[in-house]
């Protein structure tokens, strides 16, 4: 801000300087300086841009890459998910047939008991006749 005030100050001198009808060369020198000024101020604005444009691009840059990171992340877990709720539903399926096989054991060993009750109180009735 001071090297732009300061510029402008040159050009109102430079103004003045050729309206006021001063010497030349004294117009021709400050028109020089300020345009010397002028041209560094130019440089350093566009450093300064270039410099921006630069930091603004790495931090887009590892943006990306953190985002790259996350969605690596992500994916593994939703692979981790995956494997888990198949080997969980393999696991039900198994307990499933587990508890239908029991099931069956069950309801034969309730047969056989019956049949073996059965088999009693005839017995027993054929003692009592």
């Amino acid at each position: 801000a001071t090297k732009d005030a300061h510029i402008e100050e040159l050009r109102r001198e430079c103004v003045q300087a050729l309206a006021t009808g001063e010497h030349e060369t004294l117009a021709r020198q400050q028109v020089e300086q300020a345009y010397a000024m002028l041209a560094a101020r130019v440089r350093e604005l566009a450093d300064s841009e270039s410099t921006a444009i630069r930091s603004a691009q790495k931090e887009r840059d590892d943006a990306l890459r953190e985002a790259g990171r996350h969605d690596e992340e992500r994916s593994r877990l939703q692979a981790r998910v995956a494997e888990e709720s198949h080997a969980a539903a393999d696991r039900a399926a198994r307990d499933a047939r587990t508890i239908a096989d029991l099931r069956a054991t069950v309801a034969a060993l309730e047969a056989d008991l019956r049949r073996a009750q059965s088999q009693l109180q005839a017995a027993a009735r054929e003692r009592e006749a």
